[in-house]
């Protein structure tokens, strides 16, 4: 099933509406998700892309115990409702969850011992793994030609999207960075003081510049859009969206409400304000946003 599934891979810098679009997205009939739920296998520390560094680059039988052993918490994490997530429902995904990693640890460590691996071997093995998930979300939903996946910022490594999440097309969600920076201080894992948090943003986007024309030399198709953009013409932004996966149009952006990205705005202090303006004022340029964010 998952072999003839495009894989819809969503992200953003975090905070900037990417959990409203999945689910919006997720209503339509032909795109499948784990409702609510960011799979965290690609790019999230302990994932694919760190186990396939130690076994690949830097192995040794030590550190390939370990790093097995941060893959193997990271999935009951995953599938036991971690990271403040609901579970992976459904009849039979915890135990195709379990088949799964079975499958998958017999390539990369026979008899319980890892082996090192050629990147080739192991990218054919994280795949087919990221494939066996993925056919666990279209089991409820048989009718869907998509399967949408949603963890922030797994766009920032578009080599791993291309080998092994076999990525078909990526959406790209962009905030006004001001926005992102003051409601990440809301967040109990997110920065404590605007300084650090506008430079917790910084740093996403310069890496997202830094990887962003990878997508076109990998033959990733690539979408970005404004969340600000889907709540001004919610019917605009999803046929067109809808349009590029080539799906049938239908108003998944009917109920879209801007008041949750202007509330924070109203609680900042005229002398933060300013100082988002300057701190963050190039970036805000470069994304097309107006300098003064009271305009």
């Amino acid at each position: 099933m998952a072999d003839i599934t495009k894989i819809i891979i969503m992200g953003g810098p975090g905070r900037s509406g990417t959990s409203y679009l999945a689910t919006a997205l997720g209503a339509h009939p032909q795109i499948a998700t784990f409702p609510n739920v960011e799979l965290k296998i690609l790019f999230e520390r302990d994932g694919l892309v760190d186990l396939g560094w130690v076994l690949c680059d830097t192995f040794s039988p030590n550190r390939a115990k370990v790093g097995l052993a941060r893959f193997h918490t990271l999935m009951n994490q995953l599938r036991n409702g971690g990271f403040d997530q609901p579970l992976l429902k459904g009849a039979g995904v915890y135990a195709g969850v379990n088949r799964a990693l079975d499958r998958f640890y017999k390539v990369i460590a026979p008899e319980g011992i890892s082996r090192p691996m050629s990147h080739a071997a192991y990218c054919s093995a994280a795949r087919s793994f990221f494939a066996d998930v993925v056919s666990l979300g279209l089991v409820h939903k048989p009718e869907a030609t998509h399967f949408l996946e949603k963890t922030p910022h797994n766009l920032l490594a578009p080599q791993a999207l291309a080998d092994f999440a076999n990525a078909s097309w990526c959406l790209h969600v962009i905030r006004d960075p001001r926005g992102t920076a003051v409601s990440l201080m809301s967040k109990k894992w997110g920065p404590d003081t605007l300084e650090s948090a506008a430079a917790w943003v910084e740093s996403y986007y310069n890496q997202w510049f830094n990887v962003k024309d990878r997508y076109s030399n990998l033959g990733i198709p690539l979408t970005e859009m404004r969340i600000e953009d889907v709540v001004a013409n919610p019917v605009g932004c999803g046929d067109y969206l809808l349009a590029t996966l080539g799906l049938s149009s239908m108003p998944v952006f009917a109920h879209a409400d801007g008041t949750r990205l202007t509330a924070g705005r109203s609680s900042v202090e005229s002398h933060d304000l300013t100082f988002l303006d300057d701190r963050l004022g190039a970036l805000v340029e470069r994304l097309g946003y107006p300098a003064n964010w009271m305009d």
